[in-house]
């Protein structure tokens, strides 16, 4: 299932919980056990939403279990996709300092430790050594990961 709580121009959809808390309660309803939000604030609706329907979500961009709006939300959270800014910037000052910069379009992906995924609390423990072998097939390019979800 996808849904979109704006489209562009329209960037609300990036801080309300409570289209966020709305839109995951339909995708429970309607079958889903996770729910993945992708939506900065409005992910805090999904956390929400999650612990209400003893289901999963997954935050992104940093590890959301880690400061989840109300603490009991921080239960529902399995994971969260990590979006690296650190190694971006790190790259990025490096690059300066040794006069190497370039300017362009840099492209921090999983190959380069630009992204990763959020182990707090345990619940995908047993599960690690899975997803990294999925890791290492989508790096070793065995694996093509879509640009854009289906039905977008």
């Amino acid at each position: 299932q996808t849904s979109y709580i704006s489209v562009p121009p329209d960037f609300s959809g990036f801080n309300d919980p409570a289209k966020g808390h709305e839109t995951a309660l339909g995708m429970y309803q309607n079958g889903a056990d996770i729910v993945y939000a992708a939506a900065g604030g409005t992910g805090g609706g999904v956390h929400q939403a999650a612990f209400e329907q003893k289901k999963w979500s997954i935050g992104v961009d940093a590890d959301e279990a880690t400061y989840a709006s109300n603490a009991k939300y921080k239960t529902a959270i399995l994971t969260s996709m990590l979006k690296r800014v650190d190694v971006g910037c790190a790259s990025f000052v490096s690059d300066v300092l040794a006069n190497k910069f370039m300017a362009g379009n840099h492209v921090f992906g999983l190959s380069n430790g630009g992204v990763g995924y959020a182990l707090t609390g345990g619940n995908i423990d047993d599960i690690k050594s899975k997803i990294d072998a999925y890791g290492a097939k989508i790096k070793s390019g065995a694996i093509v990961v879509p640009e854009k979800p289906e039905g977008a």
